[in-house]
């Protein structure tokens, strides 16, 4: 009789523990689900497409947690993380498709291909998946939360972490401050220009037209400042 209990117990452990929620990462690490990744061509917003696969016989809850990691097989393309977080509820053997906010770790690699192949990192790393949540919060998937990325992973300035919301850019600076070492810089006291390329043909004697269309950023500004634009070559000379 005791030997039927613990039968009876050891099954409703496992099935409690196969349909209450999982991460991602440990739903395939114990190969409870398998996931297929598509890229859609780029590494930030809504970049790439899941498809998780239930491989039970039980009803799965998941959940995508920010700071996963998808990592690309081929080395000259940037690794991607998931930067939000989402429930799925899969039936038995169901599969179902997601579109993931991702962020790259690095600029200086290439954007994948449609056919660029990734695979989910189980293991976790505090800090990045400290980073994510806190990107997620702030809903910063945008290049504010990607200049904060680039910072942790590539240890570049805090001046790069840049965005429209003063307490936003702080939030994310004093996180990367105390992760990274790097000192902490208030953005309150930043000013900079965001522009696009600028791509002209010239003809021979004629002044050649030029239109900027970026952002400008500046903080703790009067109504009596005066700003100015100027243009410098590549070699840094100012164009007059």
């Amino acid at each position: 009789m005791k030997k039927v209990i613990i039968a009876m117990l050891c099954l409703g452990n496992t099935a409690y523990a196969l349909t209450s929620n999982l991460s991602i990462r440990d739903a395939i690490q114990r190969q409870l689900v398998a996931a297929t990744f598509y890229p859609k061509g780029g590494t930030m917003g809504y970049c790439m497409k899941a498809t998780y696969t239930n491989l039970t016989e039980d009803t799965l809850h998941i959940t995508t947690e920010p700071g996963t990691r998808l990592d690309c097989i081929d080395n000259h393309i940037t690794d991607l993380l998931i930067t939000s977080s989402d429930i799925l509820v899969l039936d038995a053997k169901q599969s179902t498709d997601l579109n993931l906010l991702c962020l790259s770790t690095t600029n200086d690699l290439f954007a994948p291909t449609y056919t660029s192949f990734y695979e989910l990192i189980t293991s976790k790393n505090d800090e990045v998946d400290g980073l994510c949540q806190l990107i997620d919060s702030l809903s910063l998937n945008c290049y504010t939360g990607q200049s904060a990325v680039w910072t942790l992973f590539m240890r570049k300035k805090m001046g790069d972490i840049i965005g429209a919301k003063i307490h936003k850019v702080n939030a994310l600076r004093k996180y990367i401050s105390d992760a990274t070492g790097i000192e902490f810089e208030d953005f309150a006291n930043d000013y900079y220009v965001m522009t696009n390329p600028i791509y002209r043909s010239a003809k021979a004697n004629r002044p050649i037209p030029l239109g900027i269309n970026g952002t400008y950023y500046v903080n703790n500004y009067l109504p009596s400042d005066k700003i100015t634009l100027e243009l410098y070559n590549s070699t840094g000379d100012k164009i007059n």
